[in-house]
């Protein structure tokens, strides 16, 4: 007897962490990352503070409150139109009570997509932004 509750195999969420390659940038391209490039659609990101998680799952420090407060992620579709610019704080459990809305985009393009750092003090090479995102695949 099926209660309800049943998962949709088409809908996944999954770690996935962008590293700092640099120290004192201003912006981080998103990595072509296989999974998500068969994404259909995303529906949900959640970012990650340090106080939050301070190493990601590959062991690397994840960036400071200070400059994640700083930063914001801007989503672009494959045809180069912007989708959303979003402050990460504003997609930060740890900043809105514990919920964070659903984003609800088109598939993204991952190499046209990026952080932006609004000033580049404390910014760490070796360090990492960590998302949580929840996404359909075909």
């Amino acid at each position: 007897m099926q209660t309800g509750n049943s998962v949709n195999p088409k809908i996944i969420t999954r770690l996935f962490e962008y590293v700092v390659d640099s120290a004192g940038i201003t912006e981080l391209k998103l990595r072509n990352d296989a999974e998500l490039r068969d994404a259909t659609r995303i529906i949900k990101m959640e970012a990650f503070t340090n106080s939050q998680v301070p190493y990601s799952p590959e062991r690397r420090p994840v960036v400071s409150d200070a400059v994640f407060k700083k930063s914001s992620i801007k989503l672009v579709t494959n045809g180069g139109r912007e989708l959303r610019h979003i402050a990460l704080p504003s997609i930060s459990k740890s900043v809105n009570t514990f919920f964070v809305d659903n984003i609800n985009v088109q598939a993204i393009d991952f190499e046209k997509s990026k952080i932006l750092i609004g000033e580049a003090t404390g910014v760490v090479q070796g360090e990492c932004y960590l998302f949580q995102i929840t996404y359909e695949k075909n």
